[in-house]
């Protein structure tokens, strides 16, 4: 994959300095037809003031100055009939051609400038983006190959454990335990690239319906307590146990799930780390917005959360757990299910809160009652 990278970015380079040479002709060509447009008329008069230098030589020796001019067709006779002159409109003509070929080499070379201009933009971004998705595909490969070898490590001891050793009950236990904790974070990683695999193919299949909310939110909170409890984090929920949303139930809980354990990896090392998930209604809309006092973001890297394989921070350097895929598939999820989900954040160590809204109900539809 690296040679590949390299041999299409030598190409890509190539064609750029290619782009940049179009350019450079373009502007030299049009600044020459300028120059010669001027130098053309400047001939051209030059050439009648030596037809009016013959013409005045004529009339010195006697010749008559109808005549004259009949000869020299760009001279007239000035009102007085008593000299001769290069014909003003003549030179209008002149400077008109001028200016009418000067303005057409300035449209022609502006349209293919501009062309240029933004063929050479275009690639360059595309050059850019190309190798930020490469650096993010690395890190994404390495992140993947971490968060499948450290559980099949600890599936690989724990089992060992159990094989060769005599364990009391209660070890027996806490070694099962963490055996099927390691199972769910593969089991997870997996679902994660099938479920972007999907979402990139347009073959995740939605079947949207009423749910409420509260328990899927409480459900989520208590499969996540133990990671919050190990990264001493408290999260505190604050939902209307009556508040419904029309999407699919899935769906729904793999959202909640990734931006509460977003939230909780983000506040985790914070002094009195707090993750809140409230919910709310606006107008036909039901609004959870998981807010956290963590590390924050820059604000401009709002939109860049969910691409794919993004990381804040370096992306080349391992900071936490993940592949990069959560908020991209949560986005996605949301997304298709007819709502809007965004990120914002005061800066770096401000926390951030993430606002997720979905319709409340079907167009049509009744409101659930709670419990049901």
């Amino acid at each position: 994959m690296q040679s590949s990278f390299a041999s299409a970015r030598r190409h890509q380079i190539a064609f750029a300095i290619l782009l940049t040479v179009c350019l450079a002709q373009v502007g030299w060509w049009m600044l020459d037809q300028w120059l010669f447009s001027g130098e053309v008329r400047d001939r051209l008069e030059e050439a009648h003031r030596r037809s009016l230098d013959a013409a005045e030589v004529m009339l010195g020796q006697g010749v008559a100055a109808d005549n004259v001019v009949a000869m020299f067709p760009a001279l007239a006779v000035s009102e007085d009939g008593a000299t001769i002159r290069i014909d003003p409109a003549v030179v209008e003509a002149l400077d008109a051609e001028r200016d009418r070929r000067r303005n057409r080499y300035a449209w022609e070379g502006g349209f293919f400038l501009i062309v240029l201009s933004a063929a050479i933009g275009v690639l360059w971004r595309a050059v850019r983006t190309e190798v930020r998705l490469r650096r993010r595909q690395r890190n994404f490969v390495t992140a993947v190959t971490h968060e499948l070898k450290s559980p099949l490590a600890s599936v690989r001891l724990s089992a060992e454990t159990l094989q060769y050793r005599e364990a009391d009950p209660k070890t027996r236990e806490r070694l099962i335990e963490r055996l099927l904790k390691s199972l769910d974070r593969m089991d997870e990683t997996v679902s994660n690239i099938l479920d972007t695999a999907r979402i990139d193919e347009g073959k995740l299949a939605l079947a949207p319906e009423a749910v409420v909310l509260a328990p899927c939110i409480h459900e989520t909170v208590d499969s996540l307590e133990a990671a919050a409890q190990g990264a001493g984090v408290t999260v505190e929920i604050s939902a209307n146990d009556e508040l419904t949303v029309y999407a699919d139930r899935r769906a729904l809980a793999a959202v909640l799930r990734n931006l509460i354990a977003n939230a909780i990896d983000a506040a985790a090392g914070t002094e009195n780390a707090t993750v809140t998930v409230a919910a709310n209604t606006s107008g036909l809309e039901t609004v959870v917005e998981v807010r956290d006092n963590g590390r924050g973001f820059d604000s401009a890297d709002g939109e860049k959360l969910f691409e794919k394989f993004y990381r804040p921070g370096n992306e080349m350097r391992r900071e936490g757990r993940g592949t990069g895929l959560g908020l991209y598939i949560a986005r996605s999820l949301v997304l298709q299910s007819g709502g809007q989900l965004s990120a914002h954040s005061d800066g770096p160590g401000r926390g951030a809160v993430f606002r997720a809204t979905w319709s409340r109900v079907a167009p049509g539809a009744r409101t659930p009652e709670a419990g049901t």
